[in-house]
């Protein structure tokens, strides 16, 4: 809505200085008032610059979305000739309308047509430039969206995949525990097909979210893997995209923890004022995948780019005792 009326104030004000400028250069060629009556040329200084302008909404709104960008240019090229062809011969259907015959030019109608076609020139490249590029980044956002959309429908089977393993597992020994672990994973599900929709959630519901997934972890562990979870800082009408520490979460679970040896597991989300740390750290019990980390790695690497581009740093300590990961965000105002 901000976006929406700084455009209609910035327009607003363009057209009163090309029109103040004009005006001005007029005023100093030719006289306001002749005989007690408005010199026709200004007249005709309103009429062109009015159907200018006219021109400028008609082409960025009509004819470049509905002809030029949907590739139909036959006809976007014949109401471009159509318009300007009008235009010449309405501004040359009456002879006190043009300024040349008073300026001793050898062919002033010549003259004034070419005048007429510098400026409606003018016009078409600035109304071109300006829709092509409104037009380019709509589409940037559309792909945008598409690849987001295609990154979280990667993580989401994934993760259901993992969780619904842990509680078969809890089911084939019979545990008291399976019944709670699906009313977790109910609970996620909501969540899940209700805010990650959106662009950005609150902090506040990730981090449940998070707590959740963790709650639900910790059902299947022994007593020992060590999982400590430290969550700092005034999240309050905070947002950030959702989503985004699972994958890190749900692959320390995975491959940081061992029934028959010990295992520690910190996670850390940490907000001071509009910096955002995130931290995971796992002590190694074995190897990790290759493939399947760096495929965690490079999706969400990925949906930094695109949310949080020059607003991260991803940083990776991987050893043969630990793998922590640190990210740091700048979040958006």
């Amino acid at each position: 809505m901000v976006f929406k009326y700084k455009r209609i104030y910035t327009e607003f004000f363009a057209w009163v200085g090309f029109l103040a400028f004009q005006f001005i250069l007029f005023f100093s060629l030719e006289p306001f008032i002749i005989e007690s009556k408005i010199n026709p040329i200004y007249l005709i200084y309103l009429l062109t610059n009015g159907l200018l302008i006219l021109f400028f909404y008609l082409h960025h709104y009509l004819f470049l979305p509905k002809y030029f960008f949907t590739k139909r240019y036959t006809i976007y090229s014949f109401f471009i000739f159509i318009y300007l062809f009008g235009m010449i011969l309405l501004l040359s259907s009456n002879k006190s309308f043009n300024p040349f015959f008073n300026q001793n030019f050898r062919n002033p109608i010549l003259a004034f047509n070419l005048a007429i076609v510098i400026r409606f020139t003018i016009i078409y490249l600035f109304s071109f430039l300006l829709a092509t590029n409104e037009h380019k980044k709509k589409l940037e956002k559309i792909k945008l969206n598409l690849e987001l959309h295609s990154l979280k429908i990667q993580i989401n089977p994934h993760f259901l995949f993992n969780t619904l393993n842990n509680i078969y597992s809890l089911v084939i020994t019979k545990s008291d525990l399976a019944a709670e672990s699906i009313t977790r994973l109910s609970a996620i599900m909501r969540y899940m097909i209700k805010d990650t929709n959106q662009d950005f959630v609150l902090i506040e519901n990730e981090i449940s979210y998070i707590k959740a997934y963790i709650e639900l972890e910790k059902l299947r562990l022994t007593d020992l893997v060590s999982v400590s979870v430290l969550v700092t800082g005034n999240f309050s009408n905070k947002k950030i995209a959702p989503m985004l520490f699972l994958p890190f979460i749900e692959n320390v679970f995975k491959h940081g923890v061992s029934n028959s040896d010990p295992s520690n597991i910190i996670i850390k989300i940490v907000l001071e004022g509009n910096d955002l740390i995130f931290e995971v750290f796992n002590t190694k019990v074995k190897t990790i995948p290759k493939i399947e980390s760096v495929f965690v790695i490079e999706n969400i690497q990925l949906r930094l780019n695109l949310l949080y581009p020059e607003k991260h740093l991803l940083i990776i300590n991987n050893d043969n005792q630990k793998y922590q990961i640190i990210l740091k965000l700048k979040l958006n105002d």
